[in-house]
């Protein structure tokens, strides 16, 4: 989709989500793009519009919800164990199916309160982006 907008450079980064004035659909944007200096270039976005876009004003959401689904394989998770605070006799750590959590207790004899966190440490990246999906929700 060109764009021609006659004002100033801008950015649009692959996996932003995008809207034309005049429509209530969105599209992801397929490919990074910055705009030259008198605002114009083609912007790749998924589905393809399906309808004639004539001087629409283009808007890059800000705030969305979306999920992701798919394979397994498709992402890779990992958890680390956090270290144990120095006067452990408050804390454990337990690990389940991989997922590293620590529990520490205390009791605040002041406001006569027990005080528990759990903390858990990961990380996650996409492997194939083939077997996954992101939609809205």
């Amino acid at each position: 989709m060109s764009i021609a907008s006659g004002g100033a450079a801008g950015t649009f980064k692959k996996g932003d989500i995008v809207s034309f004035a005049g429509g209530t659909e969105t599209y992801t944007v397929t490919d990074n793009l910055t705009l030259n200096g008198s605002g114009a270039g083609v912007l790749g976005v998924y589905p393809a519009v399906a309808r004639a876009l004539t001087n629409a004003a283009v808007t890059v959401k800000s705030t969305h919800y979306a999920n992701i689904a798919g394979n397994f394989r498709g992402l890779s998770l990992v958890s680390v164990p956090l270290e144990m605070p120095m006067e452990s006799m408050g804390a454990a750590q337990v690990n389940w199916s991989g997922l590293n959590i620590r529990v520490v207790y205390d009791y605040d004899v002041v406001h006569k309160k027990n005080i528990i966190s759990f903390d858990c440490l990961v990380g996650a990246k996409v492997t194939d982006p083939r077997l996954l999906v992101r939609f809205a929700g």
